[in-house]
């Protein structure tokens, strides 16, 4: 309360300790979450700031690995994705011991300032995204009436999907020189964008919508398709994991997967829903890397755990078939998790599917 009178417009993040708790952080109150290297799953409704080094290390780590340091476009599309969750993001910087910065951290460094240079108004003073889902590797941010549509993944199909948007599409460009007008279209109750042949950025391309009011879009709901099968693919799924978080979306040949798992604690999971009881067959489309089968896993449904283990796909996506679970009527979820890492990573997984028994 001191704090709040002397400094009217202070806000206050979650890294002290209250007196009397152990550990830390431990704050019972905050104003703002602080995760550190590691991404909320899901749109948040209070504001919240990802917290992380370039590397690994928060100062300079002279024996630090390249393989260590992120991307410039993976730290972009993280810093996308953050704002489209109602987030921003803490970029720590680690100077050399003669003061200057290493020249793999500037080359980062730059890069974001260039994207930023071209499509900052997609990222300032915008809000979330309205969208749960989104059946496209990408993320939309939000400014009053005016949607921005970041493209991860340039479709091969060239054409996004918006779903369930209500509003009206008045006007669709790219934000790049001379901002290009593209074509939309409505079919049923979702918007399709008409893509060029290339992206007009090789890192994260942007799309412009200017609706009729604020946006109002129904959320995507994951059910059965018109043969009762329930198909999760990794794009709708929620990366999760604690401090020091590793696993995330890549692609091959165009298709998302959740890759990079080399840490037993991170997970993904999806929600779902079934419109009755049931009994269902478990599989998931994955690859193991040849050498680095034998990881020992589980598929939680419902708080009920099947195991498994992964045997090398020599990096082919194959299917396995997990068991038979039962699914109740309305909502279920599916966690997919490492127990055990026997290999440098665990796998890639590129969906989850559920078919009715016979």
């Amino acid at each position: 309360a001191h704090y709040y009178s002397a400094v009217p417009d202070g806000v206050v993040n979650d890294r002290w300790a209250q007196p009397g708790e152990p550990g830390f952080p431990a704050a019972g109150h905050y104003d703002f979450r602080t995760p550190e290297y590691a991404q909320y799953a899901e749109i948040r409704a209070g504001k919240w700031e990802a917290t992380r080094g370039i590397g690994h290390s928060f100062g300079y780590a002279a024996n630090e690995p390249l393989e260590n340091v992120i991307s410039p476009a993976e730290l972009i599309h993280s810093f996308v994705d953050g704002v489209s969750k109602n987030g921003n993001l803490l970029l720590n910087i680690g100077p050399k011991p003669d003061g200057t910065i290493q020249r793999e951290f500037v080359d980062r460094l730059r890069a974001i300032g260039r994207w930023l240079d071209s499509h900052g108004e997609a990222i300032y003073g915008t809000t979330a995204s309205p969208f749960n889902l989104l059946p496209f590797y990408g993320r939309v941010t939000t400014k009053g009436s005016r949607l921005y549509v970041h493209i991860f993944e340039w479709p091969a199909e060239r054409e996004v999907r918006l779903p369930g948007l209500a509003s009206e599409v008045q006007k669709a460009w790219l934000v790049a020189k001379g901002k290009p007008a593209v074509e939309c279209r409505r079919e049923g109750k979702d918007w399709v964008i008409a893509l060029p042949d290339r992206p007009p950025d090789r890192v994260v391309s942007v799309i412009g919508l200017d609706l009729d009011g604020p946006p109002q879009v129904e959320p995507l709901v994951i059910g059965p398709n018109e043969k009762q099968v329930i198909e999760l693919p990794a794009l709708y799924g929620q990366l999760d994991g604690p401090h020091g978080q590793r696993i995330r979306y890549e692609t091959v040949d165009g298709v998302v997967h959740a890759g990079n798992w080399i840490r037993a604690q991170d997970t993904i999971a999806w929600g779902f829903q079934c419109p009755k009881a049931g009994t269902y067959k478990l599989t998931i489309e994955y690859s193991v890397d040849k050498g680095e089968g034998g990881s020992e896993c589980a598929a939680v449904v419902n708080d009920i755990e099947l195991a498994f283990r992964t045997a090398t796909t020599n990096g082919e996506f194959r299917t396995k078939t997990i068991g038979e679970v039962k699914l109740r009527k309305g909502d279920n979820s599916l966690v997919v998790k490492v127990v055990s890492l026997k290999s440098a990573a665990a796998m890639a997984l590129r969906r989850a599917v559920l078919k009715p028994a016979k």
